[in-house]
């Protein structure tokens, strides 16, 4: 598949510390995060290829009771 830079961008959906990072929430609650905490480095990754290649590289996020809303 080729991709046009002007009619292409990356956009990361709601990567999430609660499902992500050994400190937050679910890993606390027991559940295994693993997996999902594999995804971190290939999305740093992926932006950072999208960005050095001139693809626009967003990210959206739900903030609703965070301690640093946006």
């Amino acid at each position: 598949m080729l991709l046009s830079r002007e009619k292409t961008a990356l956009l990361t959906v709601d990567m999430q510390n609660a499902f992500c990072k050994a400190e937050a929430s679910m890993a606390q609650a027991g559940i295994d995060i693993g997996p999902l905490a594999a995804a971190i480095d290939p999305c740093h990754r992926l932006v950072a290829a999208a960005r050095n290649a001139g693809v626009p590289a967003m990210a959206v996020w739900d903030a609703a009771g965070s301690k640093n809303p946006v």
